[in-house]
């Protein structure tokens, strides 16, 4: 085994470690009552009626997610709370499993160490609220299968693109407002692949307007109007992780990286229409730490295109001084961010040290 592999697997395994010591931690902490609710929230809404779209604009996989989760935890005798805590755990061990393969093929070994500490380091990641762990480790999953199918994927690739953006779009709905930029800069980008993408992306948008008759809009006739609460928030996000996303309008750049610029425009136009529906109302805003959920679905695909695009600076012989200021504000905004969702989940960041650690 390589000396760079071996670096790989040992820091994969330490993030791992370092996921599940985080998991226990607050199930601990959870159990002893000594979270904030309030910060966490892990468990609002409760069970919902079955396959149903509900208000909030939710679609019929959240409903049942949520009854699954509900049924669960009381044949289990658990509280739901800790299991979706459980599940994020799962997920996020998933997720960096998943990344360190796609990375490590795609970007290197250097840059795939980059991507896993990053993602590991996910301020939202400490805290998992309802089906959102789910939905960003679908969101990403669906992002990767869409770039394997632009790159000249055939019939099964395309199969997986629909299957996996249907269930990621019935289960958070705003997720398909980044596949659908991804899907529409993939198409432009990639001439010679467009009547697959194309196609898949027909057949997708076919599929979820039947099973969103007549539900959806119903519910938007439901729906109350607009919130008091407007404003513009990332949430937990980093904003720091856009400064990377600068370097597409280079057009050097951009002839080099078919697959940054397609997940860019679509990181950008979830973010926009996000901020739209702030500005008017229609999705809440609230300050830190109470912020809403709305960017952790998009987390992992912005860190993966903000180390995409640090790597095409480099190979392109981007200025070392401003590359290495780039490497610097993001690594540390991101583990300055992690270290403080830590700590303001706690009603006493003294309990960090009193169960984490078992000297403690």
């Amino acid at each position: 085994m390589s000396r760079p592999t071996s670096r790989l697997l040992l820091e994969l395994l330490l993030l791992l470690l370092l996921t599940a010591w985080t998991a226990w931690t607050q199930l601990r902490g959870l159990r002893l009552g000594v979270i904030d609710g309030l910060v966490a929230e892990y468990w609002v809404h409760g069970p919902q009626p079955p396959w149903a779209w509900v208000p909030s604009v939710h679609p019929p996989l959240y409903s049942q997610f949520m009854n699954v989760v509900d049924t669960a935890a009381r044949q289990w005798s658990v509280r739901p709370h800790e299991l979706v805590l459980i599940q994020a755990a799962v997920l996020q061990g998933g997720l960096l499993l998943l990344l360190a393969w796609w990375s490590r093929r795609h970007l290197g070994v250097r840059w795939t160490l980059l991507l896993l500490l990053l993602v590991a380091c996910i301020p939202a990641g400490v805290r998992p609220y309802e089906q959102y762990p789910l939905a960003r480790a679908l969101l990403t999953v669906a992002a990767l299968v869409w770039l394997r199918l632009a790159s000249g994927g055939g019939r099964w690739p395309a199969l997986a693109a629909v299957v996996i953006s249907l269930v990621t779009v019935e289960l958070q709905l705003v997720c398909g407002v980044l596949l659908a930029g991804l899907i529409l800069c993939l198409g432009w980008r990639s001439p010679g692949h467009r009547r697959p993408l194309l196609g898949a992306a027909v057949v997708l948008t076919l599929l979820f307007l039947l099973t969103a008759w007549p539900g959806l809009y119903e519910v938007l006739a439901q729906d109350t109007g607009p919130t008091d609460t407007r404003g513009v928030s990332l949430g937990w996000t980093n904003p720091l992780l856009f400064l990377p996303l600068t370097l597409v309008f280079s057009a050097k750049l951009r002839s080099r990286a078919p697959a940054a610029v397609a997940l860019t425009c679509g990181v950008l136009l979830f973010s926009a229409a996000v901020f739209l529906l702030q500005l008017l109302g229609f999705a809440g805003c609230q300050p830190f730490p109470y912020s809403f959920h709305y960017f952790v679905v998009v987390d992992p695909l912005l860190v993966l295109v903000a180390v995409m695009w640090l790597r095409e600076g480099y190979a392109a012989g981007l200025s070392p001084r401003l590359l290495g200021s780039l490497l610097a504000l993001v690594i540390g905004s991101q583990l300055l961010l992690y270290l403080q969702g830590h700590l303001v989940l706690w009603s006493n960041p003294h309990w960090i040290w009193i169960l984490g650690v078992p000297w403690g």
